[in-house]
């Protein structure tokens, strides 16, 4: 896949917030960071909502990078 490609199919999925498709974004995300490699684990917060957890292992003493992201969005034509 490509990264346009990822970005259509990543898209596509439902994931406004409340919603229950959350979820299916969180194990599309899963699949492609297995598929890439990188182990990803689920974790549900006390509301039920996934969150997903990876790490990549570097090289040397090198400072270490954390990268955030939300996968929820807003719904469509609010605000």
């Amino acid at each position: 896949m490509s990264v346009l490609d990822d970005c259509v199919a990543l898209v596509r999925i439902d994931s406004q917030n409340p919603g229950a498709l959350e979820h299916a974004c969180a194990a599309w995300l899963q699949e492609r960071l297995q598929d890439a490699g990188i182990t990803a684990c689920r974790r549900e917060t006390p509301g039920r909502r996934p969150n997903l957890v990876a790490a990549v292992a570097g090289t040397g003493q090198a400072p270490r990078l954390v990268l955030l992201a939300y996968m929820d969005t807003v719904p469509v034509g609010e605000g």
